[in-house]
């Protein structure tokens, strides 16, 4: 079995399927693999959304633009995770979003109307892919809420130490590892770059945190005591 059938048997969307169910699903409801290099565009705001999108590898990034150019980072998308699914479930004509290639990616595109209409080769097993499916839109709707939380929060230093706590208690340790660069954190938590870089200094020099590139420790010298 290759990488991306195992990403593939892994996914929260085919679970509690047998393989060579999932295969004809897949075989169904794909409508091609497609490559794009770092940077490079996947889905671009206005276009039609037809499509729910499945990182076989590599990353990608949902950015949102104003109308003067600013960009935010709505959120980022690893192997084996999906994206564009409430849009498509919800048959939104334009894409409010766009969506780039943060790393060189593989992306396999899954027919939405297909998805929402069963067709006789998987009629059998759609049922359990519409729930699984229903589990992620409630997933992505905890995690925007949860993002809600943090861009609430008043000052940049509250926004940071919200994050990292929930990176922290996402991956289970106090030196979580972030996606984003510096610009691309200031991205997403909404914020100018320079001001949080001059606040992660002043937060490091406080013994709030300590970093290494994308490696984060939470209250260090608490945890040596």
């Amino acid at each position: 079995m290759n990488k991306e059938h195992t990403i593939l048997q892994s996914m929260t969307l085919f679970r509690g399927i047998e393989e060579k169910d999932r295969e004809t699903m897949i075989n169904c409801l794909s409508i091609g693999v497609r490559e794009y290099s770092k940077n490079q565009i996947v889905l671009l705001v206005g276009e039609p959304v037809e499509w729910i999108g499945v990182v076989l590898s590599g990353r990608v990034q949902v950015m949102k633009e104003d109308l003067l150019g600013g960009r935010s980072i709505v959120a980022e998308f690893s192997e084996g995770e999906i994206f564009a699914e409430s849009l498509a479930c919800a048959q939104v004509r334009q894409s409010p979003v766009t969506v780039v290639a943060s790393a060189d990616c593989r992306v396999m595109r899954l027919s939405a109307d297909r998805l929402l209409s069963p067709c006789p080769a998987m009629c059998g097993h759609h049922a359990t892919l519409l729930r699984n499916m229903m589990q992620l839109l409630a997933e992505k709707n905890v995690y925007l809420n949860r993002k809600m939380e943090i861009l609430s929060q008043k000052s940049t230093r509250e926004k940071v130490l919200a994050y990292l706590g929930e990176q922290a208690r996402l991956q289970e340790t106090m030196e979580p590892m972030i996606p984003f660069t510096r610009e691309e954190l200031a991205d997403f938590l909404c914020v100018n770059r320079s001001a949080l870089s001059k606040e992660l200094g002043r937060m490091q020099r406080e013994r709030l945190i300590r970093f290494h590139r994308n490696r984060f420790t939470l209250y260090p010298d608490k945890q040596q005591t």
